[in-house]
C-alpha cells in the first residue's frame, strides 16, 4: 500500500468481494425439483471417499474407526488399492468402485496424467488444461457411474469426500434427488474463476447446509488430529502433503456462514492468482515448496510460505 493512502484500498477491496458475492447469487438458478424423492439408508459409521487414488485418505478413515467405499476411475491405482487392502476389504470395513462418476452409466473416457496423479479427469475441459501444460497423458474408457446410483446401492453416509477434477458437481446434484443428505460433505474448490469457485458454495446453501469451512490443503502437515477425538478414534498421525486431512467436528477453524465463507473462496481466488501454478508470481511458490518439509514442523498459520507449494488446492467443507 502506497503511503499515505490509508485503509481506502482494504474498503474497495471489501466492497468489491461483496459485490461479486451478490452478483453471483443473482445469476444463480435453483437446482431442479426432482419428480421423484429418492431414498437411501443412512449410514452413520460410512465415509465415501470419492477419488480415492492410492488410499491415503481412506487409510486415516479406517484408523479412525469408519466404514469406506472408495471410489476410483484409474484401472491401475484400483488394481494397486485391492491387495494393498486386502484385509479391510476381506472384513467389510472397505469397498473400492472402480468407476468415474458420470453424468450417465456406461463406459466414459478418462485422462490420465502420470505425473499429476490427482489431475485424472473425464471432462475433456480439464484434460485441455492439463494438455496446454504439456503433460504426459494417455486416455483409458473405464466404467461411468451415476453418484445417485452409488448413494442408493451403498446407503447415505456420514461424511462425503468428493475429489475428483470435473465430476465434483454431478455428486452434488445427485445429493438433491434425496431426502437425507450427509451431516458433513467436502469437495475441491476449482480457482480458475469467482464463479466456478462460488458455485459449490451456492449447490450446498441449496442443498440446505449452512455452515462452512475454506480450507488450505497445502496446511496438512502442519495439523494434528486431537487427541480427545471427536470423529470415531484418536490415530496420531502426520498427514502427508495432498492427502484431505481432517474432517467433521476435528476442523481446525471455526464455522462460518455462507457470506463469510464466500469472502474466503474470494481470498483464495486472489491467492491462486498471484502464487497458483500459472500465477503472477509462480516463482515464489516454486521456493514455497522447498519449505514443504520445514513447514510441517510448524503450527498451521495461514500465512506460512509453505502453502505456496499448492496455493491453488482449497476444500470446501459444510455441515448443516
Amino acid at each position: 500500500m502506497a503511503p499515505g493512502s490509508g485503509a481506502q484500498p482494504a474498503a474497495i477491496l471489501t466492497t468489491a468481494e461483496r459485490f461479486l458475492f451478490r452478483m453471483a447469487h443473482k445469476v444463480t438458478l435453483p437446482l431442479p425439483i426432482p419428480r421423484t424423492v429418492r431414498t437411501a439408508i443412512e449410514q452413520p459409521r460410512l465415509i465415501y471417499d470419492v477419488g480415492m487414488l492410492w488410499g491415503l485418505d481412506a487409510r486415516f478413515y479406517l484408523a479412525k474407526g469408519f466404514r469406506v467405499v472408495g471410489i476410483e476411475a484409474r484401472p491401475d491405482v484400483v488394481a494397486h488399492n485391492h491387495p494393498a487392502f486386502a484385509a479391510e476389504v476381506a472384513a467389510g470395513e472397505l469397498e473400492i468402485v472402480h468407476c468415474a462418476v458420470a453424468a450417465e452409466d456406461g463406459p466414459v473416457r478418462f485422462w490420465v496424467f502420470p505425473d499429476k496423479d490427482e489431475w485424472g479427469t473425464l471432462d475433456p475441459g480439464f484434460a485441455a488444461r492439463n494438455l496446454a501444460r504439456g503433460l504426459a497423458h494417455r486416455v483409458e474408457t473405464v466404467p461411468g457411474r451415476q453418484f445417485g446410483e452409488l448413494l442408493q446401492e451403498h446407503g447415505m453416509p456420514y461424511y462425503l469426500k468428493i475429489g475428483t477434477e470435473g465430476a465434483d458437481l454431478l455428486c452434488l446434484a445427485a445429493l438433491a434427488e434425496f431426502a437425507t443428505r450427509p451431516p458433513y460433505v467436502s469437495i475441491e474448490l476449482n480457482l480458475a474463476s469467482p464463479e466456478a469457485a462460488l458455485e459449490p458454495l451456492r449447490r450446498l446453501r441449496e442443498l440446505g447446509y449452512s455452515q462452512f469451512q475454506v480450507v488450505n490443503q497445502a496446511l496438512n502437515p502442519a495439523r494434528r488430529p486431537p487427541r480427545k477425538a471427536l470423529e470415531g478414534d484418536y490415530v496420531p498421525t502426520r498427514f502427508a502433503l495432498g492427502t484431505s486431512g481432517l474432517f467433521g467436528a476435528e476442523l481446525p477453524r471455526r464455522w462460518l456462514d455462507e457470506a463469510a465463507a464466500a469472502g474466503r473462496i474470494a481470498a483464495a481466488v486472489r491467492r491462486d492468482q498471484r502464487f497458483g501454478d500459472e500465477g503472477r508470481w509462480a516463482g515464489w511458490a516454486t521456493a514455497g515448496r522447498a519449505c514443504s518439509r520445514a513447514a510441517a514442523t510448524m503450527r498451521a498459520r495461514r500465512w506460512w510460505p509453505g502453502a505456496l507449494g499448492a496455493a491453488s488446492w482449497y476444500d470446501l467443507h459444510a455441515c448443516k
